[in-house]
C-alpha cells in the first residue's frame, strides 16, 4: 500500500508538472510545444479533464478543430459536471453550422446550470441562424432577467429588438448597457448608430456630449463625438474634439493619426 500510494503521489505530481510546464509555453505562444507536454500529461492520466480541456484548447489555438472536438469530448466524458467543455463544444457546432449538435451541447449546460448566461447566448445565437427572431429575443429577455447587467446580453437583445421593429424596447436597451458600463463603445455607438439611420441628428450631439461626462476612455469619447461633427461639416467642432482626444493620450498614436488625417 505504501509503495502504490507513493506511485500514485509521484504519477500526480508529474502530470501536474506537464500541465504547469504546457501552461507556459502557451503564454510563451508556443501551442506546438504545449501540446507535447499537455499529451504526456494525458498519457500518465487518461481521465485528468483540465488536461483534457486545455489540450483541446492548444489545438483550437492552432486551427485543428477536429482534434479540439475530439479532446473537448474526452473531457466532458472524464468529468460529466464540468461546463467548459460542452460550451465550448457549442460554440463549435454553431460556428459549422451544426445546430442539432449545437442545441444539444447547450441542453446539457442548461441541466447543469439553468440560470448560464452564455449558454442562453450560444442558444440565441441557434435560433438567429434557425432564423426565429422572436425565440431569439425571448432566450435573450430571459438571460438579461438574470443578470441585468449583463453587456453582451443586453447588446445582443437591442440589436434583436431592432431587428424585429422594437426600436423602443432598442434604445431603452442600448441605455441600460451604457448605464451598466459608460466605456462599453459597443453600447454607446449602437446607440448612436440606431439614432443615425433615423437621422436623429440632434439626439446623437446631445448624447455624445453626455457620453463624454462619463467613465471611460476619454480619446475615443473625443474621436467619436469629433467623427460625427466631422460627418456633419461642423469642422471646428470636429477639429476641437480631435484636439481634446490627442491632450486625453499624448502618449497614443491613434489620436494624432485621427487629427493629421482630419
Amino acid at each position: 500500500v505504501v509503495i502504490f500510494s507513493g506511485c500514485s503521489k509521484s504519477r500526480k505530481d508529474e502530470v501536474s508538472a506537464y500541465i504547469k510546464n504546457a501552461r507556459t509555453f502557451m503564454s510563451q505562444n508556443k501551442p506546438e510545444t504545449a501540446v507535447i507536454e499537455y499529451r504526456n500529461a494525458v498519457q500518465l492520466d487518461p481521465k485528468n479533464d483540465v488536461a483534457l480541456f486545455e489540450l483541446a484548447e492548444a489545438y483550437i489555438v492552432m486551427n485543428k478543430l477536429g482534434s479540439a472536438i475530439r479532446y473537448y469530448q474526452r473531457a466532458a466524458d472524464a468529468n460529466p459536471e464540468s461546463i467548459p467543455p460542452h460550451l465550448r463544444l457549442a460554440q463549435i457546432y454553431l460556428q459549422t453550422d451544426k445546430l442539432l449538435k449545437a442545441r444539444a451541447e447547450v441542453s446539457k449546460v442548461l441541466n447543469l446550470d439553468p440560470l448560464s448566461i452564455n449558454a442562453y447566448h450560444i442558444l440565441s445565437g441557434i435560433q438567429i441562424k434557425e432564423r426565429d427572431l422572436d425565440a431569439a429575443v425571448e432566450t435573450l429577455e430571459k438571460a438579461a432577467s438574470i443578470d441585468g447587467k449583463n453587456i453582451k446580453t443586453l447588446i445582443s437583445l437591442a440589436k434583436l429588438y431592432i431587428k424585429t421593429g422594437k426600436s423602443e424596447k432598442a434604445e431603452k436597451t442600448y441605455l441600460k448597457a451604457f448605464e451598466s458600463d459608460s466605456a462599453s463603445r459597443d453600447a454607446y455607438m449602437g446607440l448612436v448608430r440606431m439614432y443615425a439611420f433615423a437621422h436623429k441628428w440632434d439626439r446623437i450631439e446631445k448624447f455624445l456630449n453626455h457620453v463624454i461626462e462619463t467613465p471611460g476612455i476619454k480619446e475615443w469619447k473625443y474621436t467619436d463625438l469629433a467623427r460625427f461633427y466631422q460627418g456633419r461639416k461642423k469642422y471646428d467642432l470636429a477639429e476641437e474634439n480631435y484636439q481634446k482626444a490627442v491632450l486625453e493620450a499624448p502618449e497614443e498614436v491613434f489620436p494624432l493619426i485621427d487629427l493629421s488625417e482630419f
